[in-house]
């Protein structure tokens, strides 16, 4: 998990790179971002497909307080808009995937998944709590 800023900032940039390390082997190298900037999601999407990546996951399931204090990560549940938006602007890019909660502070994600019904996503990979649950209760 990449932030879209960390990708397009020039003295965090090398070192975030780094961690994108794509073996020419790899056919269908995935990598995950998180960001609630439309337009730092698109710029972070170009960056990690000309290094190789095929897929990009956009993470609307961490629930870390530095995510969340940006609007990045499961806080985009709170939004379902906007959600669509970043989906929409990404997937013109690569082919995109979700990392998803069942809701933020309910299970409230049916709406958003009968929205997106459609939609060029290749696969939603659910975090069975919500996120105010973190990584405890059921």
């Amino acid at each position: 998990m990449i932030g879209a800023k960390a990708i397009l900032n020039p003295s965090s940039r090398k070192n975030t790179l780094d961690l994108i390390d794509i073996s020419p082997l790899e056919v269908d190298a995935e990598v995950q971002i998180f960001g609630s900037d439309l337009q730092e999601m698109a710029r972070a999407a170009r960056v990690v497909a000309d290094i190789g990546a095929k897929n990009i996951n956009i993470n609307l399931g961490c629930q870390v307080p530095k995510i969340i204090k940006e609007g990045s990560g499961a806080c985009l549940l709170k939004d379902h808009d906007k959600i669509l938006r970043i989906i929409d602007t990404v997937s013109q890019i690569l082919p995109v995937t979700l990392k998803i909660r069942l809701g933020w502070d309910k299970f409230d994600i049916l709406p958003l998944i009968k929205r997106l019904e459609g939609w060029p996503i290749l696969a939603i990979y659910v975090h069975g709590r919500i996120a105010l649950q973190a990584f405890k209760g059921d």
